[in-house]
């Protein structure tokens, strides 16, 4: 009787969680998510159709294809106007295409977060399909814990052709930033997302693993994203680089620091 009044209350905790996780797909503010400004390219990408906005360099051809799963409280028409997807294919020559979350709505908890993985991956696997080289995976702050799933549980045929993933304001789990004494009482389900055993047991080692971080993010500090190096390196993995840019100023809204973190980006993707 007590497990069943639990599991009432642990839904009820988990539907709270998941809509501070994923405010764009319940409430007023999912109605606004799906718009995207006039002159924006979307596409449909994958078997399971995945609304995806795509942007490629202004002034040249792109000459490798990322796909970047954005944070939590952003969409796609965020993404568009905010021109930071604009300044990083423009920076790395790259084609950014960038899915949408709304396509697992109907989920919740774990449900949820899985359901978000496997379209993430769904994406990750068409356009690895169609790139002739290797294909990089970006991922911001719940975006971040997303991709690392996403690649660290792609098959082999996939997984082979990432060749660097790329997370920005990243936590190391999801239990870290809930409150200890309702994981510790069974009132929230745990394990929703560990990122840190993800890159520690199950990410590639040719993969290459960057962090960027703001030193003034309070929402998810810094040493969340050193954490994620420690736990790579500590894989046993050698193969690969495995580094940490910390952009002195940033918070976790990086766009007033977007020129920073597209440049430290740049220099990753140049010095491998």
């Amino acid at each position: 009787m007590l497990e069943t009044g639990l599991g009432w209350v642990r839904n009820w905790t988990d539907a709270m969680v998941d809509k501070r996780l994923y405010p764009t797909l319940f409430g007023p503010a999912a109605a606004d998510a799906a718009a995207v400004p006039t002159g924006h390219r979307v596409d449909y990408v994958g078997q399971h159709r995945v609304p995806c906005l795509k942007v490629v360099p202004q002034r040249a051809a792109p000459m490798k294809t990322a796909v970047y799963l954005h944070g939590n409280a952003v969409s796609l028409g965020d993404l568009a106007k905010s021109g930071l997807m604009q300044a990083l294919a423009d920076k790395l020559q790259y084609e950014m295409i960038c899915p949408d979350y709304g396509g697992a709505r109907s989920a919740h908890g774990r449900n949820l977060d899985t359901l978000q993985v496997l379209h993430a991956q769904d994406v990750i696997a068409a356009t690895v399909q169609q790139s002739a080289g290797p294909v990089a995976v970006f991922g911001r702050s719940l975006g971040a814990a997303i991709a690392v799933r996403a690649v660290a549980e792609s098959g082999q045929d996939v997984a082979t052709r990432i060749d660097h993933v790329h997370l920005i304001s990243p936590f190391k789990s999801l239990d870290a930033l809930l409150p200890a004494w309702a994981l510790r009482f069974g009132l929230l389900t745990p394990h929703r997302y560990d990122s840190a055993d993800a890159v520690r047991h199950k990410m590639m080692g040719h993969t290459n693993f960057s962090v960027y971080h703001g030193s003034d993010d309070t929402l998810i500090p810094a040493s969340h994203a050193r954490e994620l190096r420690d736990a790579r390196m500590h894989s046993g993995w050698s193969s690969a680089r495995t580094t940490v840019d910390v952009i002195n100023g940033m918070t976790h809204d990086p766009l007033p620091f977007a020129r920073h973190l597209v440049d430290a980006i740049k220099a990753r993707c140049d010095h491998k």
